[in-house]
């Protein structure tokens, strides 16, 4: 059998907002990394100021919700719907495309045989096939000065609407059939690193490495990139030796990886923009 492949990955990102604004501008300046593309070469814009800070709540909101009780965040946050009635511009949202990040490894995966009946055995092959590299920051400061998380629905000229199980499998193409995922608070960073050994076939010094560089149990997406394409190497020579039991081990891994840079790069975003939290590694 095969030791263990020791990866060797580049600095990314992290959860303090600082530190993401850094990471975003190296992200910005680094060719080829799929990174949004959109963003480069725009100035960073400065820190949105709340405007209603020390004012007292209004009894009413004109052009708002009449009642509060049940929409409370639009004056508390405040919902950016207030603060466009009022002239407040807060500008288009930042939007990023992650699609770019899973192209990198997708010609070596589909040139391996076994690859697309493993994927669809997952259930999610149709996500794979979702996301958009270019994308309309209009559109979407549009629905978002609309929606509203109390209700989870988009209060529209027309009415509300809401998203369902059946747009879920026509647009993302995933099962929305079986048990609801249970999203526990965040491991620790230490049930992180056992996470990347056990599932992802880490090493333990790169799984400490990564959660310290991170700051948390994260996995970054450039480091998934690098076991993918360590372990394709792996699988192909096993394949050469008719190592059977290395082979499929390794195929696990990288079905692992690939599966929690697809959710990481599309239902399970955030604005960190390159890294996904290991707390979904035990789905797969």
């Amino acid at each position: 059998a095969a030791d263990d492949v020791d990866v060797d990955v580049e600095d990314a990102g992290v959860e303090d907002e600082e530190l993401i604004r850094e990471l975003e501008a190296e992200e910005e300046a680094r060719v080829g990394d799929g990174g949004d593309d959109q963003a480069k070469g725009k100035p960073k814009r400065n820190t949105w100021v709340n405007p209603y800070d020390g004012q007292p709540e209004p009894e009413s909101y004109p052009g708002g919700p009449i009642e509060k009780n049940l929409l409370c965040d639009y004056g508390k946050i405040p919902h950016i719907a207030r603060c466009i009635y009022d002239g407040h511009d807060r500008e288009l949202i930042s939007i990023v495309s992650n699609a770019g990040k899973r192209e990198k490894v997708h010609a070596d995966l589909h040139a391996l045989d076994w690859w697309f009946p493993a994927l669809e055995a997952t259930g999610m092959h149709g996500l794979a096939q979702t996301g958009y590299r270019f994308l309309d920051a209009g559109l979407l400061s549009t629905f978002v000065e609309r929606w509203h998380g109390e209700t989870s629905s988009f209060h529209m000229p027309s009415g509300e609407m809401t998203i369902t199980l059946d747009d879920v499998s026509c647009l993302l193409h995933i099962p929305i059939e079986g048990c609801m995922l249970d999203h526990e608070a965040a491991p620790s960073k230490e049930l992180g690193a056992k996470l990347m050994m056990d599932l992802l076939g880490s090493s333990a010094t790169k799984a400490a490495e990564e959660v310290k560089k991170t700051k948390g149990a994260h996995c970054r997406f450039v480091y998934l990139r690098e076991l993918i394409d360590a372990y394709i190497k792996v699988t192909k020579q096993a394949e050469k030796d008719n190592d059977a039991a290395t082979l499929e081990k390794y195929k696990d891994y990288i079905v692992r990886a690939y599966l929690l840079l697809l959710v990481g790069t599309t239902i399970f975003s955030n604005k960190a923009k390159n890294y996904v939290d290991l707390k979904y590694l035990k789905y797969f």
